[in-house]
């Protein structure tokens, strides 16, 4: 949920600045819109005083509404940041402190309508629901990895082609699939699970669910844990594969016998402990990402290995 394009309009029509106030009494002076050549930009941010995620700062759960007008305050970025500072926000800057900041902030004198104008504040609605969008709206980016460990517990990431193939092939421990997930955007989300899809050609093949990535994966020294994971903005994660051909090979024979003909494409793919959608990786030749998952061990001359290579 956002605020109302009513409740954002009341915002911007009864206050002219910041709603912060330093501990000596100052008041923020930055205005809520600059202009530049008669255009108006938000120099605000709608900042809410109870959060209504569990996990963000002065939340109440006996308060539902906290999209109105009484529950948000306008802040500039820095106080904005100040405000909802993990943890320490919330104890330095307590509801009481924030309702005080709203009703200052109310009494602000406002922009009159021959300043604020109905196209100035249709402009301005846009660039706060496109920021509320931003800040609500996952973004994330996921792609197939190679990496094999060192010193049976240290796991390196490498590129499934090019040097990152070669470092691979040159390595001596197990090789491992992984599916990389970048989150690109301002809120953070949770990872339910992660998998891989198959296509021949360019006919995607349906879902076929196998245990490819275990919530314990066992390296040659540790344990690494992977269940679901919540994902900050501009931060990543990688879930890792059982170890070798095997199993992704197995997979690829399914789809095979299930749908006659072998896979030839595969993609990474994500999924969100909401329903929200996150657009799969691209699609990459299979063939080369078994064969850079190979081991001695593991020749490609193996029967069970070759079916899913070839196409005719």
């Amino acid at each position: 949920m956002s605020p109302t394009r009513s409740v954002i309009g009341l915002l911007f029509r009864s206050a002219s600045h910041c709603a912060f106030i330093h501990a000596d009494g100052r008041p923020c002076p930055q205005p809520l819109i600059e202009w530049e050549q008669g255009y108006p930009t938000k120099a605000v941010d709608v900042a809410h005083i109870r959060s209504a995620s569990p996990d963000g700062p002065r939340h109440d759960p006996d308060y539902t509404d906290t999209d109105s007008f009484d529950n948000l305050l306008l802040a500039c970025q820095k106080h904005h940041r100040m405000i909802d500072y993990p943890k320490r926000g919330e104890v330095v800057y307590p509801i009481e402190l924030c309702d005080e900041w709203k009703r200052r902030q109310v009494a602000q004198p406002g922009l009159p309508p021959e300043v604020l104008s109905t196209s100035a504040m249709a402009e301005i609605t846009r660039q706060v629901e496109a920021k509320l969008q931003a800040l609500t709206v996952p973004d994330f980016e996921v792609e197939l990895l190679g990496g094999f460990t060192v010193e049976g517990q240290f796991m390196i990431p490498t590129r499934l082609e090019s040097e990152g193939a070669t470092r691979m092939e040159l390595a001596d421990s197990e090789r491992y699939l992984g599916v990389h997930v970048v989150n690109r955007g301002l809120a953070g989300a949770t990872i339910a699970t992660v998998g891989i899809e198959f296509a021949v050609s360019d006919q995607q093949l349906p879902p076929y669910s196998y245990e490819l990535f275990p919530m314990a994966l066992q390296l040659p020294d540790t344990v690494r844990y992977q269940g679901g994971a919540r994902v900050l903005s501009k931060a990543s994660r990688t879930w890792w594969s059982l170890p070798g051909a095997r199993h992704l090979a197995h997979c690829a024979l399914v789809q095979q016998e299930q749908h006659g003909r072998p896979p030839t494409l595969i993609r990474a793919a994500a999924f969100l402990e909401s329903t929200d959608p996150i657009t799969p990786g691209p699609w990459i030749p299979l063939e080369p990402v078994l064969r850079h998952l190979m081991t001695p061990v593991e020749p490609l001359e193996r029967q069970e290995f070759t079916l899913p290579l070839h196409t005719s």
